[in-house]
């Protein structure tokens, strides 16, 4: 379980910029405030409907059983944390995130625990708690709180893009790697799990369409409003996108581009067990 001794170990403190909010306590990107919660949730069924479920590993009949779950970075409004513990009532499901924006005891569902903290730093829980972790950050720590046997799970996608055309080429290929994002690191996480002491790593690619076919609006939606929450990290080395009417300008040539190309990403789903 969370350790009540560490759920305030965070205080937030925000600044807004472009009329959204941010967390100034780390240094992340995205906002935290309600638009980041719709998006997140549109993503989670996005991600949802890529895998055909919300996980991978072998762990079905530990969650219909009952075992502790952990998301880790759970995001604004907790959406896996939320669909996980309506579907498995058996077993407790604990999100932690640095964003204080979770659901109300209202909506969210009795098997539910949620605590704010910079899981950069630590994840609140005594050592040997979970049986299934879910995400990606401070892998050491979630090897330290998973039950010897206990799976993670980790997902996401590169910023290298396949079938780009030139506005698309140039934001992943040159400017992204210009102002420090690490474009590969999904490829990586195989490697990065076995580092710490995880066995039993299996990885799983699927093309991630960008903003073509079935789900092509709701695909673009949820990937828009980080392409989008970039600009003022882009705009420090390039300065035309400081006026953010450029930059929306250049987001929505971008989007005819995506559909007339048909670019898309490699998305990754590794899991891993603990010794």
């Amino acid at each position: 379980m969370i350790n009540p001794e560490l759920k305030k170990e965070t205080s937030e403190e925000y600044f807004y910029e472009d009329g959204r909010r941010y967390n100034s306590s780390v240094r992340y990107v995205l906002p935290s405030d309600k638009g980041e919660n719709t998006r997140l949730l549109e993503q989670h069924f996005c991600f949802k409907r890529l895998r055909n479920g919300n996980y991978l590993a072998p762990v079905k009949q530990q969650l219909e059983e009952g075992i502790q779950v952990l998301d880790s970075a759970c995001g604004h409004g907790a959406p896996w944390t939320i669909d996980m513990a309506k579907k498995y009532p058996n077993s407790q499901v604990f999100g932690i995130d640095i964003s204080d924006g979770f659901p109300s005891k209202q909506v969210a569902p009795i098997n539910t625990s949620f605590s704010t903290a910079n899981i950069c730093k630590t994840i609140p829980s005594l050592n040997n708690t979970f049986g299934f972790a879910f995400q990606r950050l401070n892998l050491k720590e979630l090897y330290r709180v998973l039950k010897p046997g206990g799976f993670v799970e980790l997902l996401g996608h590169n910023l290298t893009c396949y079938n780009a055309g030139p506005l698309l080429t140039t934001l992943t290929d040159r400017r992204f790697n210009k102002v420090g994002l690490v474009v590969h690191i999904s490829t990586e996480l195989d490697a990065r799990l076995k580092e710490v002491g995880f066995i039993n790593c299996v990885t799983t690619t699927t093309d991630y369409p960008i903003n073509y076919g079935e789900y092509a609006d709701a695909n673009w939606r949820s990937m828009r409003g980080p392409f989008r929450a970039l600009r003022p990290l882009l705009a420090d080395v390039y300065k035309e996108w400081e006026d953010k009417d450029v930059y929306d300008i250049f987001l929505d040539a971008l989007t005819k581009e995506l559909a007339e190309y048909k670019s898309y990403v490699k998305f990754y789903s590794v899991y891993a067990q603990k010794l």
